[in-house]
């Protein structure tokens, strides 16, 4: 019975099948979903609670009753809520590759962290936050298409050797 299963994936609509629903979902056109293998820790138990904890990425703000939080909402006379006062949710941030031939996305905002995908110039993409006006951390929408929890991109060509260069520019 495996041999009939393997015969089939191995045909040509069914391969074909397999990479426009990898396209969809964002992902390579010839990735393989595998399980883990029998034995791979899934969780990891930490004793000393150093693992990564995440956690939110835009900062809380605080009213004038010294309330805090991301934005804030109040009822109006017909009862709908409305926001008002500071927020911090901006609207859609994006930016567009201006660095010939392509930019590389990273697990972590460090030049040597590992690689988890890339865009060419001319390529948008949708950013969650900048920090130190170095690193873009990538939109939660792109982390779904590169199938990561994590991505950071590159702002600054500094730390590449291309002093005041930027890598990309932010777009309407």
């Amino acid at each position: 019975m495996m041999a009939r299963i393997g015969e089939a994936l191995r045909h040509p609509k069914v391969r074909k099948m397999q990479e426009e629903i990898n396209v969809l979902m964002g992902l390579p056109r010839n990735a393989n979903f595998t399980p883990p293998a029998k034995g791979e820790e899934i969780f990891i138990y930490r004793p000393n609670r150093d693992g990564p904890v995440p956690g939110s990425s835009r900062s809380l703000l605080q009213d004038e009753d010294g309330d805090e939080a991301h934005e804030f909402f109040v009822e109006d006379q017909d009862g709908e809520l409305r926001q008002r006062g500071p927020t911090a949710l901006d609207d859609e941030c994006w930016y567009q590759v201006v660095h010939s031939p392509a930019v590389v996305i990273r697990e972590q905002p460090d030049e040597k962290s590992k690689m988890v995908g890339r865009k060419k110039v001319g390529k948008r993409i949708r950013i969650q936050r900048v920090v130190g006006g170095k690193w873009l951390q990538l939109h939660h929408t792109e982390l779904v298409k590169l199938g990561v929890q994590e991505a950071w991109v590159l702002l600054d060509g500094t730390e590449m050797g291309l002093a005041g260069q930027q890598l990309l520019n932010r777009v309407k």
